[in-house]
């Protein structure tokens, strides 16, 4: 066994890209038939995979979407596609991750990843809604990620919402395995647990877990244990891991449960946490206020939340906690930036400078 400390090297070519393939499959995906043709034919095709799903409203099949590659090639998912010159995937003008429903209908899981060696995975700009699934050792109700024994690829979940999911674990996302997981600019709320978290993340031996400016909010679980947390639960057994600018409020229990060999918990905003955390520092503890709307996560623009997170130092050689990317856009595909600094959570507030407001406005 391995531990990496705060003073490992990141090869940064290796680890913040995905690697380029010369040959890769592009899909366009309209309906739910066109999603199960896409994601079986791109189990075995002996390269890497693009499936673009156009915007609109999918319902998953009888034991949901699934994927069961041992091959060692990228697979990306993505949302938030339109129409350009007759393609219907040509464009993706606005990425709002509520544009594109992937729905279980309260009776299905959502998605199914599973991989292999050191092939690599990013999902984004998708609404894993209603997912359901229960029974001992199920795991992941709106989506699911696995790797074989021995896998050590990188695993990036961006820009996706996550709402009213159900599983005996990780109840809106569960992730086992890998070299590098990176979790930014999601939200997840009102998912539900009977034992564990809305989101359950677990590597060994690995490198680490990134989980920044995310919204883990009013989640909840059948658990009554003291030590248990509805919202993450995160273990790195000879990894590291930073939580950085997420938003975890109104969770039963602990909004976080982690285990691991160096962790960090920096600039969030939360109510309690357990476990073990080698760095904590410049958290808060604040109500947080939303601008009024359907889905309105948007801070007011008076709340400690907007401009209060914090950017990774880009120095060589950069240190596990200042390895991680905050992203281009957040959750509705804003800039992820608006006002010199990022906020803490997966929405960006559109409010201009603070300096000039006051309560009158």
């Amino acid at each position: 066994m391995h531990f990496f400390k705060p003073s490992v090297i990141i090869v940064i070519a290796f680890l913040l890209n995905f690697s380029q393939k010369s040959d890769a499959t592009d899909f366009c995906v309209t309906t739910s038939a066109g999603l199960e043709f896409a994601l079986a034919a791109s189990e075995a095709n002996g390269q890497s995979d693009i499936i673009r799903i156009a915007k609109g409203f999918y319902p998953a099949p009888s034991g949901g979407f699934d994927y069961y590659s041992t091959e060692n090639f990228t697979l990306i998912i993505s949302g938030g596609w339109s129409e350009k010159f007759g393609n219907p995937c040509g464009q993706q003008v606005s990425p709002n991750a509520f544009n594109t429903t992937l729905d279980g209908l309260s009776t299905n899981r959502i998605m199914t990843l599973r991989v292999d060696q050191d092939s690599q995975v990013r999902v984004a700009h998708l609404f894993f809604a209603n997912g359901f699934v229960t029974g001992v050792g199920e795991r992941g109700g709106g989506l699911h990620i696995f790797g074989s024994n021995g896998y050590s690829g990188k695993i990036i979940i961006e820009n996706n919402a996550f709402m009213n999911n159900h599983s005996r674990h990780g109840g809106a996302l569960s992730i086992g395995g890998g070299f590098r997981i990176d979790v930014r600019n999601n939200l997840f709320s009102f998912n539900h647990t009977e034992s564990s978290a809305a989101v359950e993340l677990v590597i060994n031996d690995a490198f680490g877990i990134y989980f920044n400016n995310n919204t883990i909010y009013a989640n909840t679980t059948d658990s009554t244990m003291p030590d248990n947390a509805a919202g993450l639960y995160l273990s790195t057994s000879g990894a590291s891991a930073l939580m950085a600018n997420n938003l975890f409020w109104d969770n039963d229990n602990h909004d976080i449960k982690a285990f691991g060999d160096y962790t960090y918990l920096k600039f969030n905003n939360l109510e309690s946490y357990y476990g073990t955390f080698d760095v904590v520092s410049m958290n808060i503890h604040v109500l947080p206020e939303f601008e009024p709307g359907f889905f309105g996560f948007i801070p007011v623009y008076n709340s400690p939340l907007v401009n209060g997170g914090t950017q990774p130092i880009q120095v060589i050689p950069t240190p596990f906690e200042h390895g991680w990317i905050i992203g281009t856009k957040d959750l509705y595909g804003n800039p992820r930036i608006q006002n010199t600094q990022i906020d803490i959570g997966a929405v960006e507030s559109p409010h201009g400078d603070l300096i000039f407001i006051d309560d009158f406005e």
